[in-house]
């Protein structure tokens, strides 16, 4: 299995991943794909192409390395479903950096971050979780690579579950509605995609 609904770039795509892949008699992949300006197209395709199936994180990872593969399908976001639908608490905004609220377990960083009427999140699913109680949010795209180049996952996230981006450093509103459909959608996706592996493995 490759990826963990994580999102790879281009130092990821190793030849050794690429030929470990192509021996395997069965391969899945289970990743989005960051910083793709720098990823070559001939070698994404070839890990895609060795996979049995690829489920893909985005909707734009998809129209950008799908190719009309038959093997590729949409998952999602699949971290949406550790986030009820829920309503903050805290009159007040939260800011969350590259720390993450570390000193914390991942239940109280939820819990945490659901608390806030406002949330500006400068790491993706800090965001994502923020969406399922926030009134509104703002983000800062990642740019860990040098350059000054975006991730891009803001981005593929935002238009995954709003089907619109959103300019980054300043706040919108939160269309709860959306989020609500995002979260079937996907909880649907993880569904097929159960059914799916244990065909595979049991074939």
């Amino acid at each position: 299995v490759v990826g963990i609904g994580n999102s790879l770039f281009e130092p990821l795509l190793s030849d050794g991943l690429i030929e470990q892949v192509e021996r395997s008699k069965r391969a899945v992949g289970i990743f989005g794909t960051q910083y793709r300006s720098a990823i070559q197209p001939d070698r994404i395709g070839r890990l895609i192409d060795g996979l049995d199936c690829w489920f893909a994180r985005y909707r734009e990872d998809i129209n950008l390395h799908g190719d009309g593969r038959p093997n590729v399908v949409h998952l999602g976001d699949w971290l949406i479903e550790a986030f009820p639908m829920t309503r903050w608490r805290d009159d007040r905004s939260l800011k969350v950096d590259r720390a993450i609220l570390k000193d914390l377990p991942l239940d109280r960083i939820i819990q945490r971050i659901q608390s806030y009427r406002f949330v500006d999140s400068e790491r993706l699913h800090p965001l994502l979780c923020a969406l399922t109680s926030t009134d509104a949010v703002s983000y800062v795209e990642q740019r860990e690579t040098g350059g000054g180049i975006p991730s891009g996952k803001f981005r593929s996230m935002l238009m995954g579950v709003f089907g619109k981006d959103f300019p980054e450093g300043r706040r919108f509103d939160v269309d709860r509605e959306a989020v609500h459909r995002y979260k079937l959608l996907v909880r649907n996706n993880l569904e097929k995609m159960q059914r799916y592996l244990r065909g595979l493995c049991s074939s």
